[in-house]
């Protein structure tokens, strides 16, 4: 009888353990909840802390033009959006990949910080990326589009080659890969999604602008 019982527990354990696991795998929500937002931005806000002084400065390799992107200080900085990350996989879904978030000063783009919220998806609710990075190299195009006043969509297709892409409604933002300041925003096809209806559905209509909801990075916990 003790034999059995054990068996049972053991049982019973090994199954929680897979529910669990399987769980943690294979949730991929669509929608990014308030709660998720609200501990990714202070997951950001932390990235900006800790990367500020090893990530790529591009101020000097652009030139005077662009000596605003130049971060001496984390005390004026200040965090907004997100911007959604879309992917569309090879089954043809439209899945949620990630998270940007915009860093500025003065009302000038100068880095993002970028969250892989896909993988792992279900610890994103604590605030938990798999993958967190703060880079530059998109704020010529992002700024551009911001100026242009166009809602925002950081898009990829699975398995597909090439650079970053950034969708708005009926229209596609790219970047050279060597150059960042060559930017060009052309008329995208009619099979991409609206990127308006996106980010409302996914994200809510507030943050159409990614601009908007700003907060000072040295606020957040």
């Amino acid at each position: 009888m003790m034999q059995r019982r054990k068996r049972v527990i053991v049982g019973i354990i090994l199954l929680s353990a897979g529910l669990i696991i399987g769980l943690i795998v294979f949730y991929k929500p669509k929608n990014v909840s308030s709660l998720q937002i609200t501990n990714l931005k202070k997951s950001a806000a932390q990235c900006v802390a800790s990367q500020l002084n090893t990530f790529n400065d591009y101020s000097e390799e652009l030139g005077p033009e662009y000596n605003y992107l130049k971060i001496d200080s984390i005390e004026d900085l200040e965090i907004s959006g997100p911007i959604l990350c879309a992917t569309k996989m090879e089954n043809g879904d439209i899945a949620t990949t990630g998270l940007l978030w915009v860093i500025s000063r003065n009302n000038k783009l100068i880095a993002v910080v970028d969250q892989d919220i896909y993988a792992l998806s279900i610890l994103s609710n604590f605030g938990f990326s798999i993958n967190q990075s703060m880079y530059q190299m998109n704020i010529p195009l992002l700024e551009e589009m911001h100026t242009r006043g166009l809602p925002v969509i950081k898009w990829s297709v699975q398995n597909a080659s090439g650079g970053e892409m950034y969708l708005s409604d009926g229209l596609l933002g790219s970047h050279a890969y060597n150059n960042i300041t060559n930017i060009g925003i052309r008329q995208s096809d009619s099979d991409f999604p609206s990127a308006s209806s996106l980010i409302t559905s996914r994200l809510g209509s507030e943050y159409l602008d990614f601009m908007a909801n700003k907060e000072r990075v040295v606020d957040l916990p």
